[in-house]
Parts: structure tokens; C-alpha cells; sequence
């Protein structure tokens, strides 16, 4: 037997690079294992308060390869389980999901099993929502002498953000009033240029087309520690509104300077700055600070979140993600063939600076969502990979989604965001699986404990179920 040495840890940053030696040399590699246990345990108990309640949770290592980082980040995992588990409450005790969930929904100043306060916390509003939505008191199924039964499901979530975290901004008001913006986060299809150019927009009031985004550089940019776990929204659109704000202070010191007024007496608006009865473009006010025509100005931003809130108490995470999904779903009897009809989320959005943006990316996160629920699979045997292609690896195609998908947006603000604005982008993936498995048993009685829920499990299901009936 090959003796090996184990490395602890020396702290948390270090848990993703733990490794089993063997002469030397590197054989086992714990890459984000830790991390997804950690995410997963803290949100082992679900968006419910319970007073009493203990979490361990516990990283393995097995001979499959590693793994990397996926939306919803160790929280899918443990809401398939926890929101399952609270629908077999439900019927234990013989109350409606919707009801148990009510009753035990976090609320604004909830204590978390983390035993640090929740603000900003919208979930029994996105409940509500999508139960209305989805029109949840109708049992609207088939006739039983027809092969089709419908059924209905509810799943909720709440999931953190990176904490500690840090991002920092830049903006260059050129000679021409237009704006430069400098930023770390990378655009790959979030909306993030969109999202940023218009905070500044609104900070300076220059208009979207005179908003110049750039590509980013590491050599240019300033810092961002990733573009990863729904965080871009609330920490870099905080450090650009910082920055956009720094500007108007510095252009606020050189019309005091110039012209002589107290600080107070100068303001903006339309892009403008306005002082007892005068109006000065942007490129005016420069002009003046610099004695000619041109010259350019820098705003700077930056946003870091801490974990500690004070001395004895520390902070998981610095917002919480919340929302819950609804769907209705079609079974078909006699083949175990699933056809989701409609499937309504609502999130908890802080304040949506992009309405449009929000609906495309909780509806883009659902159908992820129903990737994961009802085809995806990697397959192994005995360690190797069998599907390692998107041929073999089943993703679902434009006409397996739902005729009807249904984004809804609630706004609790937040203190630190934007706006009051919050992360969403995971947020309406992670309810999809439960809900649809909540909704499979609401049908036709057949609980299913492991995913994708496919046409085989659900047909075999139901003749397991006819034996033991």
C-alpha cells in the first residue's frame, strides 16, 4: 500500500489546492471540491428558517476527472435535494407545498443557519408570484381514462455571492464629451456592457451612444477578482457608479475654482453642469481647467466586500440570490414521455437596471435549468468518460422547451448595490429540477431521486409502483 502524505490546508484560500502526494509528485486534485461542499453546505437547510438545525458537509475524492465551475455553484445540487424533501414534508403532514413554504420562508432580518442577518430578501413575493402566475389552486389534469396526467411544482432557493470580493472601475470623460469606460468584467453574452454603460449613463447623463465600453485588457483595466458568481451587477456597477461620481465631484472643484461659487450651489443635469444661472457643457468646464480646448478627466471606483461586520460576527456572503420557479408539466401514462407546458420563475432582482436584460437572463438560466432536470448527463464507467462530445451529451434543442416561459422581476432593493440592485444570473437555473420533479409526483405519484429525469425512469418508475399497488 502506497503511503501518502496529506496536506492541510493553511486556509480557506488554500482549500482549492489541496493536494495527496506520492513522491513528489501530484496525483489527486481537489480543485474546487472544497468550494462546492462549503456552497453546498451552507445552503444545505434551503431558504427556510429553522431554528435548530446542524450542517456538516464533506469533500471526497473519487478516480473521476476534475470538474469545473457551473451556474448555480453547489447550491443545484442541495436545493434537488431540500425542495424535494419539503414537498414529501408537505404530503407527510397534509398541508399544500405553497403553504410550508410560506410558513417558513426566510423574511427580511431572518436569522440564516450561517447565524448572520438576511436583507433584501424577497422570496415570499417571488413564491406568491409564480404561484399566481402558474395558476396553482387549479388542478387542471387530463381526465383519467386518457393517457396524459398534468401536474404542477413548486421549488424556491437562496444562494450567496463571493465574499470577500473586489472590483474597481474607471471612466475617462474625453475632450469631446463623450465617456471611457474601463472595467475588468468580461462580456460573454450577461449584458454586461449594456448594464455598466447605462449606470454611467445615468450617473453623468451622457447619452448611451457617446459611451465607449472597452475591450478588456489586464495590462489597461483596473482589477476585478472575476467575472463569475452573478456578482458583476452589484460590485463592478457599484465601482462605476463610484467612479462616474468621482468625476462630477472633480468637476464640481473646477467650477468652484473657476468661477468662484460655493460647492453647493453646483449641480448636473442632461449631461450638464448647472450653477445659479449658468449652464456649462462638460467639455466647457474642461476648456476652463485646462486653459485651451481638450483635456480629459479621470473617475475612479472601487468596491470591496469584507466578511467581517463586526468584531465576533462574520458575513457568508455580502446579498443573497432568492427566488423560486414554478412549471406545470404534461406525463404521458403509457411511455413516461414528460412535456413541460409552462414553467414561470420569479427573482428576487434588487432593482432591475436593465429590465429587458433580466428577462433574458432568468428565462436563459431556466432553460439551462431544464437542461440539467431533464436530459443532461455525463456518463462514466468505471472512471471513463463514456459522452465526452455534444453528440452523445443530450442538450435540449429549441423544441423541447415549453410553448410559455415566463420571467417575472421583483424588486427589494439592496443598501449596497447600484440602484439597490443585486446578481441574478444563476438565480432562476436552480429551482428548474425540483420543481419539475415536485410537479412529475403531483401527476402521476412517482417520486424520482436522481437526475436527469428522463421518459425510462419515469415509465419504469410507474410499473414499479403498479407491482407494489
Amino acid at each position: 500500500m502506497r503511503n501518502f502524505e496529506y496536506h492541510e490546508p493553511t486556509a480557506i484560500g488554500d482549500a482549492c489546492l489541496l493536494l495527496k502526494r506520492y513522491k513528489g509528485e501530484a496525483v489527486v486534485y481537489a480543485e474546487i471540491g472544497p468550494r462546492v461542499a462549503m456552497k453546498s453546505g451552507s445552503t444545505a437547510a434551503g431558504p427556510y428558517h429553522i431554528p435548530h438545525v446542524k450542517i456538516d458537509a464533506m469533500a471526497v475524492y473519487t478516480h473521476k476527472p476534475s470538474v469545473g465551475a457551473f451556474r448555480g455553484f453547489g447550491v443545484s445540487q442541495s436545493a434537488w435535494a431540500i425542495e424535494s424533501h419539503t414537498d414529501m414534508m408537505a404530503q407527510a403532514l397534509k398541508m399544500d407545498p405553497l403553504e410550508i413554504r410560506l410558513k417558513n420562508a426566510y423574511e427580511e432580518g431572518g436569522e440564516f443557519v450561517t447565524r448572520e442577518t438576511l436583507t433584501s430578501i424577497g422570496l415570499k413575493s417571488c413564491l406568491q408570484k409564480v404561484a399566481t402566475a402558474i395558476r396553482w389552486q387549479e388542478k387542471d389534469r387530463h381526465p383519467s381514462e386518457t393517457h396524459f396526467q398534468r401536474g404542477k411544482g413548486l421549488a424556491c432557493l437562496i444562494k450567496g455571492t463571493i465574499t470577500p470580493s473586489a472590483s474597481s472601475s474607471a471612466l475617462k470623460l474625453n475632450e469631446d464629451c463623450s465617456l471611457t469606460l474601463y472595467a475588468g468584467t468580461i462580456e460573454m453574452g450577461q449584458g454586461s456592457e449594456t448594464t455598466l454603460a447605462l449606470i454611467a449613463s445615468k450617473e453623468l447623463g451622457i447619452p448611451l451612444e457617446r459611451i465607449r465600453v472597452m475591450a478588456v485588457d489586464s495590462d489597461v483595466v483596473p482589477y476585478d477578482l472575476t467575472t463569475s458568481s452573478s456578482r458583476f451587477t452589484f460590485h463592478m456597477g457599484k465601482a462605476v457608479q463610484l467612479a462616474a461620481q468621482d468625476l462630477c465631484q472633480q468637476l464640481k472643484y473646477i467650477v468652484v475654482a473657476e468661477y468662484g461659487v460655493p460647492l453647493d450651489q453646483v449641480g448636473f443635469a442632461n449631461g450638464k453642469v448647472q450653477f445659479v444661472e449658468t449652464t456649462l457643457e462638460y467639455g466647457e468646464v474642461l476648456d476652463k481647467r485646462y486653459g485651451m480646448p481638450g483635456g480629459t478627466l479621470i473617475g475612479r471606483g472601487e468596491v470591496r466586500s469584507q466578511t467581517l461586520i463586526k468584531p465576533g460576527e462574520t458575513m457568508t456572503s455580502v446579498f443573497w440570490f432568492v427566488g423560486a420557479g414554478a412549471v406545470e408539466v404534461e406525463v404521458n401514462r403509457e411511455t413516461g414521455k414528460l412535456k413541460v407546458l409552462k414553467y414561470v420563475t420569479a427573482v428576487d432582482v434588487g432593482k432591475a437596471i436593465n429590465p429587458e436584460g433580466c428577462r433574458q437572463q432568468l428565462a436563459g438560466a431556466a432553460i439551462t435549468g431544464m437542461g440539467q432536470a431533464l436530459y443532461e448527463q455525463v456518463v462514466f464507467d468505471n472512471g471513463q468518460l463514456l459522452n465526452p462530445n455534444l453528440i452523445d451529451y443530450n442538450i435540449p434543442a429549441l423544441g423541447d422547451m415549453p410553448e410559455v416561459i415566463e420571467t417575472i422581476s421583483v424588486e427589494v432593493p439592496h443598501t449596497e448595490g447600484p440602484y439597490g440592485a443585486k446578481g441574478i444570473g444563476e438565480t432562476s437555473l436552480i429551482p428548474v429540477a425540483p420543481a419539475i420533479g415536485n410537479a412529475l409526483y403531483d401527476a402521476v405519484g412517482i417520486r424520482l431521486k436522481e437526475l436527469p429525469i428522463t421518459s425510462e425512469k419515469i415509465f419504469f418508475a410507474m410499473e414499479r409502483s403498479k407491482e407494489k399497488s
